[in-house]
């Protein structure tokens, strides 16, 4: 069968079409790859806390049988392994749903050498975050909480 000049065109035209379509399709893939992988690896901002604002929680949540059954965690050097650590207790605790309260805030008391990690809820959304307080030194959990 022989082709007009015209059919030829239109083929070439559907050809080119489809290519910009998958273009597209590996542009907006490529783009949203880019852009987990830049939220994964973006670094952690570390806020400063006051351990006195949270006396009354250690009272009220660092004095009880379960909190003494976790082993210490070793030193937190610095706020990844202070998060990690946090979020391990978090899912033995609460489990595995606590991983959708990302992301985590992670502060930290120089005068203390104490972290509090804390999880965080998207905007107009209900609900309540773990808190958990840990010693700087050799990992000694000093409180863990979920407020509502």
């Amino acid at each position: 069968m022989i082709k007009t000049i015209q059919e030829e065109k239109g083929d070439f035209m559907i050809l080119k079409s489809k290519k910009i379509i998958f273009l597209t399709i590996m542009f907006s893939i490529g783009l949203l790859i880019f852009l987990i992988i830049y939220n994964y690896n973006k670094p952690i901002k570390v806020g400063e806390f006051s351990i006195s604002d949270y006396k009354e929680m250690m009272e009220e949540f660092g004095t009880n049988e379960y909190l003494e059954s976790i082993d210490l965690l070793g030193e937190i050097k610095d706020e990844d392994v202070a998060l990690k650590k946090a979020e391990s207790v978090w899912v033995e605790w609460y489990g595995k749903e606590v991983e959708e309260k990302k992301p985590y805030i992670v502060s930290y008391d120089e005068s203390a050498s104490i972290w509090l990690v804390e999880g965080s809820l998207p905007r107009n959304m209900a609900g309540g975050v773990p808190y958990i307080l840990i010693r700087k030194s050799d990992g000694k959990v000093l409180a863990i909480w979920h407020d509502k």
